[in-house]
């Protein structure tokens, strides 16, 4: 099972490049800001508890608020294709993700 690893599964940002993970840190404190004061912690390009909790709010927030269907993963902390739509609409980039399934940021 490599790092960052979940059931078995490796996903794109347990390991991700720090510049990608700190992009996604600063759009979720930003998107979250109303509410928590560093809802994803520091902006550090490390994807920690910190972090995973941060995306995990955003997604209960798109659940909760907006009624989005997160798929059968629900509310798991991590960046899938609906939680990097959302962060993608509210910064005005694409919506659709790319092939490789990387944030449009």
């Amino acid at each position: 099972m490599k790092e960052g690893a979940v059931d078995g599964l490796y996903h794109k940002y347990a390991g991700a490049d720090a510049k990608e993970v700190a992009s996604v840190q600063g759009h979720i404190n930003r998107m979250l800001a109303e509410f928590f004061d560093q809802a994803a912690g520091e902006v550090d390009g490390w994807f920690g508890e910190n972090t995973k909790q941060g995306v995990e709010r955003l997604q209960r927030l798109m659940q909760d608020e907006q009624g989005a269907d997160l798929g059968a993963g629900g509310v798991d902390g991590i960046v899938g294709p609906m939680t990097r739509k959302a962060i993608n609409n509210s910064c005005g980039a694409g919506t659709e993700p790319t092939d490789t399934g990387d944030l449009v940021l």
